[in-house]
């Protein structure tokens, strides 16, 4: 039986604390005018690193600061 890969965390850090993309995204709705529905994690991912942010790429989570 296949075992289902763990989907990673998007977690913006956002001054000294992080909050989830899609919190983030609730935030900040009118980054989002230019995608029809209701954006993945990685669309918002998309829009931070368009915005200047950085991402690293781990193991059970992606970070954008």
């Amino acid at each position: 039986m296949k075992r289902r890969n763990k989907y990673r965390k998007h977690i913006v850090r956002v001054g000294e604390s992080y909050m989830t993309v899609k919190d983030w995204m609730r935030e900040n709705p009118g980054e989002f005018t230019h995608i029809s529905g209701t954006p993945t994690s990685f669309q918002i991912g998309d829009v931070l690193v368009k915005l200047g942010y950085g991402k690293r790429e781990e193991h059970l989570m992606v970070i954008y600061s």
